[in-house]
């Protein structure tokens, strides 16, 4: 089980096959026993099934398709221990699995590509942040919403900071001198303490360097000070918590965190919205579904917002740009029905641009999707 990132995310919307099954578990609630939560699941999959029979693939293959996702049905300790949303996506050739930092609908959808949609409010957009937590004994990184915090598993040998076999590298910038405390750090701390913060950073680098999302730093003033003079990342958020994170609860560090995280998130949606406001006025944004969709599958999209309430069935000929838009209830056998605001939405960050998945009062328009286009394509 995977948590999500951008890469991930790119990787499942260039994913095209026949057939493909995307399936939506929801957080469970406080008082949700596991055995119902694996009753969901196995709902999900039942509809799945119908829907796979319907569209007249066999029966050998349904079993091949849907059997990886079973075998969580057989897992109780599973079940014990995961209570956030899951995403499961499904191909002849395999499975992908992410436990979900967002709340989502239960949903099965078969198509020739995977349904998106749910995801972008955490991860396409700029809605989520990394949490660095650096002390003496431990390193971890987290992925953190506003409503949910979740361990990133320890990548590319990420070490506890009190190593103090560090070989020196050649070429070491010198330490900034530090505000010494009660608890001195000595020279031969600092200097390893300075080693694995460097290689912490190249780990960070390989790791996120693709997500342009805010980094926060949990550390004592001290290793905040080394970590910083290190540091290669430019979306390392200039505040920071000045804490040790051994001492701090998760769900203290994370209400703390987001408390720094969140005003960032929000300039960078309203400045956004106050461009799409200043440049429908000079034709180079609108709310016209019509000519958004075939403009993201052009990579002629910069900045798109869609309404995370609704969906809006339909179909498209990508080599025409000829748009046929049927209603916005669910159909019941999708058939060559797309979502197109999921389309809109998986085109326009697969071609680069910026996608926000919002409810409709954040919205710059009362339309399901309102976009900024590229200047260049208008």
């Amino acid at each position: 089980m995977q948590l999500l990132s951008q890469s991930g995310l790119r990787k499942l919307a260039e994913i095209t096959a026949n057939p493909c099954v995307s399936l939506y578990l929801p957080e469970a609630s406080l008082d949700l026993p596991p055995q119902a939560r694996k009753n969901q699941l196995r709902q999900l999959l039942e509809d799945a099934h119908l829907q796979l029979q319907k569209q007249d693939f066999s029966q050998i293959l349904i079993w091949h398709l849907l059997r990886p996702a079973e075998t969580f049905l057989e897992n109780d300790h599973f079940w014990q221990m995961v209570r956030e949303g899951l995403a499961i996506y499904l191909t002849p050739d395999g499975m992908f699995s992410f436990q979900l930092p967002l709340q989502v609908e239960p949903l099965v959808w078969v198509s020739d590509r995977f349904y998106l949609k749910p995801l972008f409010p955490c991860i396409a957009s700029p809605s989520y942040a990394y949490i660095l937590a650096l002390s003496e004994k431990r390193t971890q990184l987290y992925q953190a919403t506003a409503t949910t915090i979740s361990k990133v598993p320890l990548f590319y040998g990420l070490q506890v900071l009190n190593q103090a076999n560090v070989c020196a590298s050649p070429g070491v910038r010198t330490l900034p001198r530090v505000r010494e405390r009660s608890t001195l750090l000595t020279v031969e701390k600092r200097d390893a303490l300075h080693q694995i913060c460097s290689r912490i950073d190249v780990a960070l680098q390989t790791y996120l360097s693709s997500e342009p999302v805010p980094l926060l730093l949990v550390a004592e003033r001290d290793i905040q000070a080394i970590y910083r003079y290190t540091n290669t990342l430019p979306n390392l958020l200039n505040v920071g918590l000045e804490h040790n994170p051994d001492d701090l609860p998760l769900e203290i560090l994370h209400r703390m965190a987001w408390e720094n995280v969140e005003p960032w998130l929000r300039r960078s949606r309203e400045s956004d919205i106050q461009r799409f406001n200043a440049l429908q006025a000079l034709g180079q944004a609108n709310s016209y579904l019509e000519q958004i969709v075939p403009a993201a599958c052009q990579g002629r999209v910069e900045t798109l917002f869609v309404m995370a309430e609704r969906q809006y069935w339909g179909q498209i000929d990508l080599n025409f740009g000829a748009l046929e838009q049927v209603n916005d209830t669910h159909p019941q056998d999708g058939g060559a029905l797309v979502d197109l605001l999921d389309l809109a939405a998986t085109q326009t960050f697969l071609r680069g641009g910026k996608v926000y998945v919002v409810p409709v009062e954040e919205m710059p328009a009362s339309a399901p999707m309102s976009a900024i286009y590229q200047r260049a394509h208008l």
